[in-house]
C-alpha cells in the first residue's frame, strides 16, 4: 500500500510534504480583534479577518498571554469576563468588588 501511495503522490504533482493544520477556537481573537485600545497603531485600518488572523497566530504560540491581553481592571472592560467557559455562566452577576477594610 504504501508503494501505491507514493505512485499516486508522484502522478498528482505531490512532494510529500504534508500541510500541517490546526484547528483552534475563535473565540479569544475575535476578542481581541475587536478590543479597540489592543490592537497596535499600524493594525487599525486592516480588516477584522486579518486582526483575527493574526491575533490567533499569536493565539496558537502563546495562548495564555494572548487571552491575558483581554484583562481589565474595570470589571465592565474585562474581556476575559466576555469570554463563554461554561453553558451557565450568563447566571452570574458580575458586581464590582468593595474596597477592602484595612
Amino acid at each position: 500500500s504504501d508503494v501505491y501511495k507514493r505512485q499516486v503522490q508522484k502522478e498528482n504533482g505531490f512532494d510529500g510534504v504534508v500541510p500541517w493544520i490546526d484547528y483552534e477556537d475563535l473565540s479569544v481573537p475575535q476578542l481581541v480583534a475587536n478590543t479597540p485600545n489592543l490592537m497596535a497603531k499600524e493594525l487599525r485600518g486592516l480588516p477584522a479577518t486579518v486582526k483575527i488572523a493574526i491575533s490567533l497566530c499569536r493565539f496558537s504560540q502563546s495562548p495564555i498571554c494572548e487571552t491575558l491581553m483581554l484583562w481589565n481592571e474595570d470589571y465592565k472592560n474585562n474581556g476575559c469576563l466576555m469570554l463563554s467557559l461554561h453553558p451557565l455562566q450568563h447566571c452570574l452577576l458580575y458586581t464590582s468588588p468593595s474596597p477592602r477594610d484595612s
